[in-house]
C-alpha cells in the first residue's frame, strides 16, 4: 500500500487452478497449534543503498491436507442457520496422514517491477534434505542478503538450521551452496522454540548467533555459534546444569556482550530472569530477579524490563526494572506520581558477572486476595521411582483437623504443561479453586511428561500416553495420604489424612480430560467419579505433528497407539446398574482442535457395552468454553454432580 492508500498485489498463487489450496505468506492449522508460528512472511530489514524491497514468504498447499466438516453454531447465537449454512470446511492433518507443503519463496519489488523468486533444481529444500517435512521457523539475517531456515523431519528427531543468500533464489545462481548452521539429531523428539538471536554483524561471509538446545544433557540450553564460510560451526555452551533455560524469546545486548534469559536454574517451581556473558562464557550466570516469586519479564531496552512477578499467596505485581552495569548500586530514589511507594534495594557483587542486580519501581499492583485459600495451600516435592514430582494441596475452607475431605484431582498431564509452581493461580484455575468453598480438597501434581523438567522427565510418556502420567498421579495421591501431608493435629494429638482415598474425583480438560477418562477406565477401584471436558479418545484422530511427536506414526506403532486408546478400556467403565453418576463427559460441537469426533466413537462404545455416563454438548463452543452462560451451565453442573455423587 502506497502513501495514498493504494493497494498492489504481489502473490497470485490464489488463482492457481491446479491447486486452489495454495496461500501466499499464510499459516496452516497445525504449524499455529502444534509449532506455534503465527507468521508465513518477513520484510527484509531496510536496506539505505537499495531501491527495492523483499518480502519472504512461504507458498503452502494443503491439497493433500484431509478436509474435515464442522458443523456450524445454532441460528440463535450465531445468526446462521442450520438448514442452508450446515458445516465449515478445515483441512487437518491427522496422526499419519499427508501434511501441508510449503515452500520457501522472496518477492521482490520496486517502483516499476515486481519479480517473483524461489529455489529452483537441486536448490529446492526438500531435494537437498530429503528428510524434511515441515518448515518450522525462518526470516531474515540482519545484513538482508541471506535469510535462515529450520527445518525439521517428521518424525521430529532430526533438525537443521540452513542459510541461504540471494543469489540461491535465481534459475540458474552461481553459488548453490546451503550452509547448515546447526545440526541435531535427538533420541526422543526436538522441542522447537523461539530461543534465538541473530548477530547484527553476521555478514555473506560470517554468522554469528545464539540457539537453545537440549542435546547435552537433556535441559534446554544457550549456545553461542559463530559459523565461517565453508568451516565447521564453532559453538560455545554458554549455560550448563540439571535446570532449563525456558521457551520464551532471549534480549540480547551486544555491546556489552550480554545475554537476557528465562530459567528456572534456582528451582523448577519458579521462573526467573538471568544474564550470561557470550564472551566470556566461563562467568557464572547472574539472576536478576527475587527468588520467592515466578516472573515473567518483558524487556526492550539493555538498561530496563518489566517484571510481572506473584506468588501462591500473592497476586501479581508489576515492575519497572532498572539494570545497573556495575559492581554497586545506589538506591533507586525518584518516586512515581501515586499512592504505592518504589521498592528499593541495593546488592553488590563482585565476583559475580556483570550486572548485579537492579533496582525496581512497582506501579500496579492488583488489590485481590487470594480467594480465601492461602492459607490453606500447600506445595510438596515426592520421590517415585527415582524421580521428584511435585504436587499442590488446596484444603477445604471449612477445614477441621480430624477430618478427611471428598478429594478432586484436578489434571492436565500432558506435555508442553507444567501447573504446579510458586505462582498466583487467579483467574486460570478458579473453577477448581472455588471447589475448596464446596467441601472439597484439592490436589494437582505435575507428573513425568509435564515440561521444564529436562527432555529425559519429559520423555518417559513416548509411546506411552496415558499410562505413566497416571501412575505418578496414584503415587502422589498415596503419598498425600500415607504421610498425613497438610493436617493439622487434633486436640488429642491426632493426624488424620485431608484426603479421602474413597472419595476421589479426576477431572481435567482437553489432554486433562483424556487423562480422567483414563483414569477410571484402568482405575475405576480408585476414582469415583471422572469429569472429562474435551478429551481426546483415540490418537488416530488428533493431528500429526502433535501426536506423532509423542507416539511415532500409526503405522510404525499400532501397539502403542491401541494401548493408549480409551476405546480399549470401554469395559472397565462402571456398568449402569452399578453407578449411574461416576462419569460426566462434556464437549463444545464445534471443537476445532480435539474434534466432536472423539466423543462420539466413545459413546458408541460405551453404548455398546451398557456403560453408564451423562453426555453434555455445547454446541456453539470449540475447544474450550467461551461463553460465560456455557461456563455457568457447565460449572453450575460440575458442582451439582460432585456434590451429590461424591
Amino acid at each position: 500500500m502506497d502513501f495514498d492508500g493504494n493497494e498492489t498485489q504481489l502473490t497470485f498463487c490464489s488463482l492457481d487452478t491446479t491447486d486452489p489450496t495454495l496461500n501466499c505468506g499464510g499459516v496452516e492449522y497445525m504449524m499455529q497449534e502444534e509449532f506455534y508460528r503465527y507468521t508465513g512472511y518477513y520484510w527484509a530489514p531496510p536496506n539505505p543503498n537499495e531501491s527495492v524491497e523483499r518480502i519472504l514468504y512461504l507458498e503452502t498447499s494443503e491439497e493433500q491436507v484431509e478436509l474435515l466438516q464442522i458443523s456450524k453454531p445454532a441460528m440463535s447465537s450465531s445468526g446462521t442457520d442450520p438448514l442452508t449454512d450446515q458445516a465449515d470446511s478445515i483441512r487437518y492433518p491427522y496422526a499419519g496422514k499427508p501434511n501441508a507443503v510449503s515452500k520457501i519463496k522472496i518477492i521482490e519489488f520496486g517502483e516499476d517491477q515486481i519479480v517473483n523468486k524461489q529455489l529452483w533444481g537441486k536448490n529446492d529444500l526438500q531435494s537437498q534434505f530429503s528428510w524434511m517435512e515441515y518448515i518450522v521457523r525462518f526470516g531474515w539475517l540482519p545484513d538482508g542478503q541471506s535469510v535462515w531456515v529450520q527445518i525439521l523431519s517428521r518424525d521430529q528427531k532430526h533438525t537443521a538450521v540452513l542459510k541461504l543468500s540471494l543469489d540461491q533464489f535465481q534459475p540458474n545462481p552461481i553459488n548453490t551452496e546451503t550452509e547448515i548452521l546447526w545440526e541435531e539429531v535427538s533420541h526422543a523428539w526436538i522441542n522447537v522454540t523461539d530461543v534465538y538471536y541473530f548477530m547484527k554483524h553476521s555478514n555473506s561471509i560470517t554468522t554469528r548467533f545464539i540457539w537453545s538446545s537440549e542435546k547435552s544433557n537433556g535441559y534446554r540450553h544457550l549456545y553461542f555459534v559463530e559459523k565461517w564460510k565453508g568451516k565447521p560451526s564453532i559453538i560455545t555452551q554458554l549455560t550448563e546444569g540439571e535446570w532449563c533455560c525456558l521457551d520464551k524469546p532471549i534480549y540480547v545486548d551486544e555491546s556489552r556482550g550480554l545475554v537476557y534469559f528465562s530459567a528456572k536454574a534456582d528451582t523448577p517451581l519458579e521462573s526467573h530472569f538471568y544474564a550470561a556473558s557470550y564472551t566470556h562464557p566461563s562467568r557464572r550466570i547472574k539472576r536478576l530477579t527475587k527468588l520467592g516469586f515466578s516472573h515473567m519479564v518483558t524487556m526492550n531496552s539493555p538498561d530496563h524490563f518489566v517484571d510481572c512477578f506473584s506468588s501462591l499467596h500473592h497476586p501479581h505485581v508489576i515492575s519497572i526494572q532498572s539494570i545497573q552495569h556495575g559492581s554497586l548500586l545506589l538506591p533507586y530514589s525518584s518516586q512515581p506520581k501515586s499512592l504505592i511507594l518504589p521498592i528499593c534495594r541495593v546488592a553488590s557483587d563482585q565476583e559475580s558477572l556483570s550486572p548485579t542486580f537492579i533496582s525496581d519501581t512497582l506501579f500496579m499492583h492488583a488489590n485481590t486476595k487470594a480467594f480465601g485459600v492461602d492459607k490453606h495451600e500447600e506445595e510438596k516435592s515426592l520421590e517415585y521411582q527415582g524421580v521428584k514430582l511435585y504436587g499442590c494441596l488446596y484444603k477445604p475452607r471449612s477445614y477441621k483437623a480430624g477430618c478427611r475431605y471428598p478429594t478432586i484431582l484436578h489434571v492436565y498431564g500432558g506435555p508442553k504443561s507444567q501447573m504446579v509452581m510458586n505462582d498466583f493461580k487467579l483467574p486460570r484455575l478458579i473453577r477448581y479453586l472455588m471447589s475448596v468453598y464446596f467441601g472439597f480438597a484439592v490436589v494437582i501434581i505435575d507428573s513425568r511428561g509435564s515440561c521444564d523438567r529436562g527432555l529425559q522427565f519429559e520423555s518417559y510418556i513416548q509411546q506411552r500416553l496415558g499410562t505413566v502420567e497416571l501412575k505418578d498421579q496414584i503415587e502422589g495421591l498415596k503419598y498425600l495420604h500415607h504421610t498425613k501431608f497438610g493436617a493439622s493435629k487434633t486436640n488429642d494429638g491426632e493426624e488424620v489424612s485431608v484426603i479421602d482415598l474413597t472419595r476421589l474425583a479426576i477431572t481435567g480438560w482437553s489432554y486433562g480430560g483424556y487423562l480422567s477418562l483414563m483414569a477410571l477406565g484402568q482405575h475405576p477401584d480408585i476414582f469415583k467419579i471422572a469429569i472429562a471436558g474435551a478429551p481426546v479418545t483415540r490418537w488416530e484422530l488428533y493431528d500429526a505433528a502433535y501426536t506423532e511427536r509423542y507416539m511415532g506414526l500409526p503405522s510404525e506403532n499400532q501397539q502403542a497407539y491401541t494401548k493408549s486408546s480409551v476405546l480399549q478400556y470401554v469395559q472397565n467403565f462402571p456398568d449402569k446398574q452399578e453407578n449411574e453418576h461416576r462419569l460426566l463427559i462434556a464437549h463444545g460441537l464445534i471443537d476445532e482442535n480435539v474434534h466432536y469426533i472423539n466423543t462420539e466413537v466413545l459413546v458408541e462404545e460405551l453404548d455398546k457395552h451398557g456403560k453408564s455416563y451423562r453426555l453434555q454438548v455445547y454446541p456453539n463452543e470449540k475447544h474450550g468454553l467461551r461463553h460465560a452462560s456455557s461456563n455457568e451451565h457447565f460449572e453450575t453442573l460440575m458442582f451439582s454432580w460432585l456434590t451429590n455423587y461424591l
